[in-house]
């Protein structure tokens, strides 16, 4: 087992990391955070739909912002807006 190569090997990053880009027009890509990516080393890609800033008119909700944000940092204590 000690004469065998290893199957993984860790290729060094620079200092910011990539943001990843379709290659096609039109093609799906990730929405990942930018924040987890920088401060915990991996892009957090778990999302929530929220409403900020809604009111109440007559009991019922009403008006807001909808926003996607980050689960990860949102369980951190931090709203980082994705989209």
């Amino acid at each position: 087992m000690a004469d065998q190569p290893h199957r993984f090997r860790v290729i060094e990053g620079g200092d910011k990391p990539k943001p990843y880009r379709a290659r096609k027009r039109g093609e799906a890509q990730p929405l990942t955070c930018r924040i987890c990516e920088t401060e915990k080393g991996h892009p957090g890609a778990v999302t929530m739909t929220v409403t900020l800033g809604q009111m109440v008119k007559d009991g019922r909700p009403y008006g807001g912002t909808k926003a996607i944000v980050c689960a990860h940092c949102l369980a951190r204590g931090l709203v980082t807006i994705l989209l």
